[in-house]
């Protein structure tokens, strides 16, 4: 085996973390280095000058650390992180009355972004890295030059504040004793994410000829704080949410838009609110010389925030905390030869307005190493893939935030603003098969990039404009024959539907989303080859749902992994008049649902690990899902999920109960089998006996499952949120025609994953296959007429929320 590559990243923040995460996972040889001490340590001062930042987490950046081969990263950083549903609007009435409109980002209800502080982010991917022999870190480690040519960087040692001089005895004196020393380092690749005034980029534009463009907004910004509510607050601004420690809800982003000026609030674990006041430079100058005038503006600009936060604390923010510019990046290309390359805010930093710089840095690693990963035999070829496809991407969504910012501080108040917004998304809800989105939709909820965005949402817009113009017209020139001055709501309706008919009469191809599955995507034919055996426990669960709702059946029900929408169909059958919505993390299964064409159900991309319910929910249910999550997050979540819930709200679930059953031993058998061709992709895992085994039970990245939790453990997890709690064991004895069909049957689900590591091309697949169909045959005798029998375990709980 070669020696492992050297692989330098300089800048140790999320994206510069998650890089290292990516290189180490692929066997470099990993150092970072990073200007600042280590984070972690209180002493740090951060690069903003802040103590916390909190940062909007979307399914970009989810869907990075996805794929970072780290399985316990995803849990651990959602757990740290509050789900926003939508924007809270603050403004004043005419009558004096303040009031808090919701816009959800999603129309079902279903979707949220996460609220997550910076620094607690920084630190689990930085404890993730120091648990690996293979990196190593150094801070205060200044970049000062660099040979791309040779491969050769040279950092300035910086002296920790802290550090003991006792060893220095440098006849210089005093000078001496503090002068940094130079270091050569040589490596093999280096990945710079050391942010907007990148060092990295600094040295590459000698090397390579680099177009650069830099803008700074006339917008400075400073952080505030609502401290969370403490015991004998009389203050009724809570906005009725259920958690007490908040004073506003905390699953909102706040904005109070000030058409020139603009205040949001974003919710902190602790129950307090990081706050950013956004406004010209010229009233940060005026303000900062008339600092008394300060709860003033506020009342004026911003009504209801010194309710929240006292006049002198506001006072004493302001006065405290710097007063920082709004930078604004492009440049290209992003690298030099095979030698370096730069990512997140040293390739292209943006302002805040869209909530995207951290999701864009976090999704350029992923897009970086699948191209690395696509070229291993030239990197250099990489590089160049890399830069070619993400600039496009990075300068769309730099200009998309610029944009964003005018719609947040103004656009938001706009009739004709909240006009379009209700149109496209009751399109995205009435009209799945035309594939229609919101633009804020895609960038924050899917992976398309994000110049592939901006075009698809042009269209739309044009598509809409003459779609509503066409629609609004007829009527207007047969006005006096139909419609009177108070019959607005059947012109509304008329519109809307005149303008869905044109639609689909005119572009419905142009609408039409082709979502092609990948490798490891779920296959909704494989599943649904033993659709009514599955469904069994469906109906069983179902059946036991009446006696909880009695005469009032379930309005707003969620199918959480609805799969391909056999659960969902059972549920539309047995509650006709309920809004139902499905979602499922897999676009296969969902092109499946949606091709049932249920009336009056939505589906939806989305993970369990970011949802968040709907606060209308009467039914949570999930059939066959939750035992997909590991160990340590699976009662969490299922606790948090039920938590959320209004009272006398139902969570239904069922999860396969099989691990130690003849199927699933058997898959681990096999491929954990030395010795064979599929064995090295396996090559962690391979091995025999207890002990193996055992080692085994404990590493998150192999392809099979925990086993499922006792009904105790179940019920203890549950019963501090409910009154009821019903926990079941059902066993299911199903006659199949053969052993190929138990094969069959759990390729379909737990089979994949072990499937999935191998490669398509070839026969390694194949034969791993023919063995585990083997070791089937001999664990499942004949019966008298020649089929055999697949014993299937399943837990089911019901449980009623508080």
């Amino acid at each position: 085996m070669g020696q492992a590559q050297n692989t330098i990243v300089v800048g140790a923040g999320p994206v510069g973390s998650l890089a290292a995460l990516y290189a180490a996972h692929r066997g470099h040889r990993v150092d970072i280095y990073e200007l600042r001490g280590d984070p972690r340590d209180a002493a740090t001062t951060p690069l903003n000058f802040t103590k916390s930042i909190n940062l909007a987490l979307s399914e970009r950046g989810l869907n990075a650390m996805r794929h970072a081969g780290q399985p316990k990263l995803l849990d651990q950083v959602v757990a740290t992180t509050i789900p926003m549903r939508g924007r809270m609007i603050h403004g004043r009435r005419p009558d004096g009355a303040l009031y808090a409109a919701p816009q959800d980002y999603d129309a079902r209800g279903l979707q949220s972004i996460l609220a997550i502080d910076r620094g607690r982010l920084n630190e689990t991917l930085l404890d993730m890295l120091e648990a690996m022999p293979n990196v190593a870190f150094f801070f205060h480690h200044k970049l000062t030059g660099a040979d791309f040519c040779g491969k050769k960087a040279w950092f300035e040692v910086q002296r920790a504040p802290d550090a003991d001089d006792d060893d220095d005895d440098d006849d210089d004196g005093a000078a001496a004793e503090h002068r940094a020393r130079e270091i050569e380092v040589d490596f093999d690749f280096m990945i710079g994410a050391d942010g907007a005034h990148s060092a990295v980029r600094f040295h590459l534009m000698k090397f390579v000829r680099m177009d650069y463009q830099q803008e700074y907004i006339d917008t400075l910004w400073c952080e505030f704080r609502i401290q969370r509510r403490t015991e004998g607050d009389d203050d009724d601004t809570n906005d009725g949410d259920t958690d007490a420690r908040f004073r506003i809800s905390p699953n909102h982003l706040h904005i109070w838009p000030g058409r020139d000026f603009m205040f949001i609030a974003i919710p902190s674990e602790d129950g307090s609110f990081t706050c950013t006041l956004f406004a010209p430079g010229a009233t940060y100058e005026h303000l900062e010389g008339h600092v008394d005038a300060l709860p003033g503006f506020f009342d004026q600009h911003f009504p209801g925030v010194t309710g929240l936060i006292p006049t002198a604390e506001l006072k004493d923010q302001f006065c405290r905390n710097p007063h920082l510019p709004l930078i604004s990046i492009k440049c290209k290309p992003y690298h030099f030869s095979s030698a370096a390359v730069i990512v997140g805010d040293a390739a292209h930093a943006m302002v805040p307005f869209y909530g995207q710089g951290m999701n864009a840095g976090l999704e350029d690693v992923r897009v970086l190493f699948a191209q690395l990963d696509a070229h291993p035999g030239s990197r250099e070829a990489a590089l160049a893939a890399y830069t070619a496809g993400r600039v496009p991407d990075a300068h769309a969504i730099n200009d998309l935030a610029l944009q964003n910012y005018t719609e947040m501080r103004a656009s938001v108040l706009s009739p004709a603003y909240r006009l379009r917004k209700y149109l496209e998304e009751t399109l995205s809800v009435r009209a799945p098969c035309l594939g229609w989105q919101t633009r804020y939709a895609r960038v924050a909820f899917g992976n398309e990039g994000y110049a592939a965005v901006v075009a698809r949402t042009e269209h739309q817009g044009r598509m809409l404009l003459g779609g509503f113009v066409a629609a609004v017209g007829a009527p207007v020139l047969l006005g006096g024959l139909w419609l009177g001055s108070s019959e607005k709501r059947q012109v509304k309706q008329l519109s809307l539907a005149l303008s869905l008919l044109l639609l689909l009469h005119t572009s419905r191809p142009h609408f039409l989303l082709t979502m092609a599955s990948s490798a490891t995507d779920w296959s909704a034919v494989q599943y649904l080859k033993f659709d009514r055996e599955r469904t069994r426990a469906v109906h069983d669960l179902v059946g036991q749902l009446a006696r909880h709702f009695g005469p009032s059946p379930p309005a707003r029900i969620v199918d959480l992994g609805c799969g391909p929408g056999n659960s969902t169909a059972v549920l539309a059958a047995t509650f006709p008049a309920a809004v139902l919505s499905g979602l499922d993390a897999s676009p296969a299964m969902l092109e499946r649902a949606r091709a049932l064409r249920l009336p009056g159900v939505d589906f939806a991309l989305g993970d369990v690990a970011a949802f968040a319910p709907p606060p209308d929910a009467d039914l949570l249910f999930s059939n066959a899902v939750l035992h997909w999550l590991r160990r340590p997050a699976r009662l969490p979540t299922v606790a948090r999920l039920v938590a959320a819930l209004k009272p006398a709200a139902v969570l239904a679930l069922q999860v396969p109960d099989n691990w130690a059953e003849p199927s699933h031993r058997a898959m681990r058998e096999v491929a954990y089998a030395p010795g064979t061709p599929w064995s090295p992709y396996f090559a962690d895992m391979v091995g025999a006996g207890a002990g193996a085994a055992e080692a085994r039970l404990h590493r998150e990245d192999r392809p099979d499952l925990d086993p499922v939790e006792s009904p105790a453990a179940w019920y203890n997890a549950l019963i501090g949120h409910c009154s009821v709690v019903d926990v079941w064991h059902t066993s299911y004895e199903h006659v199949l025609p053969g052993p190929a069909d138990i094969v069959e049957w759990v390729k379909g689900s737990g089979l994949q994953p072990f499937v999935n590591a191998l490669p398509e091309e070839g026969d390694v697949r194949e034969a791993f296959l023919q063995a585990y169909e083997e070791r089937v045959a001999e664990l499942y005798p004949r019966l008298a007429d020649g089929k055999v029998m697949l014993r299937y375990p399943r837990l089911f709980v019901v449980a009623v929320r508080k």
